[in-house]
C-alpha cells in the first residue's frame, strides 16, 4: 500500500519566525535612528559627505541582492510534481499550476 500523503502547510508562520521578524525590524529601526543622530550632530558638509558614502554602500548592497535574486531564480527548478501517491480524501490545495493537470484514478 502506498504511503498516505499527510503533510499540509497552512501558511501560518511559526512563533520563532515572528520573533525573528520583530528583532530584525527593531534592529533596523535602531540602526536608522543611530544614523540619523550621527548625521544630525555633524555639520552640513560632513553630513552630506557621510550620506553620499552610506548611499554608495546601500546601492551596492541593493545591486548584490538583485543579482543574487536573478541568479537564484534561474537555478530553481519550477513546478510541482507527485508520482505514485494517493490520498484518502479530497486534495486541499494545488498552487500555481500552469498547463495540464492530470488526475489518475
Amino acid at each position: 500500500m502506498p504511503p498516505l500523503a499527510t503533510a499540509v502547510h497552512d501558511g501560518v508562520m511559526a512563533v520563532g519566525g515572528r520573533m525573528r521578524r520583530w528583532v530584525v525590524v527593531f534592529a533596523g529601526g535602531l540602526l536608522i535612528a543611530g544614523l540619523g543622530v550621527f548625521l544630525a550632530v555633524q555639520n552640513l558638509d560632513k553630513a552630506d559627505t557621510w550620506s553620499s558614502v552610506f548611499g554608495l554602500f546601500v546601492g551596492l548592497a541593493g545591486l548584490g541582492v538583485a543579482v543574487s535574486a536573478v541568479v537564484g531564480g534561474r537555478r530553481q527548478s519550477g513546478g510541482q510534481s507527485e508520482r505514485r501517491s494517493w490520498t484518502a480524501g479530497p486534495v486541499r490545495q494545488v498552487d500555481g499550476v500552469d498547463g495540464d493537470v492530470e488526475l489518475d484514478r
